[in-house]
C-alpha cells in the first residue's frame, strides 16, 4: 500500500475516533458520568483519536511494506 492511500486511511480513522470520542463525551456528560472538568473538544479527545491515527497509519505502512 502506498503512502497516500496510508495516509488517508489514517485521516480517516482520525476522524471517525474523533467524532466516536466527541459522542462519548457527549453522552458522558448528558448522564452526569466522569469527571467535573469532562468537556467537549478535549486534549484527550484529541489525543486518543490522533494515537488510534497513528496505530492504523504504522499498520497500513507495515502491510504495504510487506506486499511489496
Amino acid at each position: 500500500m502506498n503512502g497516500f492511500v496510508a495516509l488517508l486511511v489514517a485521516v480517516l480513522v482520525f476522524c471517525a475516533g474523533f467524532l466516536a470520542f466527541g459522542l462519548a463525551v457527549r453522552l458522558a456528560l448528558h448522564l452526569d458520568v466522569g469527571p467535573g472538568h469532562l468537556g467537549e473538544g478535549s486534549f484527550l479527545q484529541v489525543a486518543l483519536a490522533t494515537a488510534g491515527a497513528a496505530l492504523v497509519w504504522r499498520r497500513t505502512r507495515r502491510v504495504g511494506a510487506a506486499a511489496a
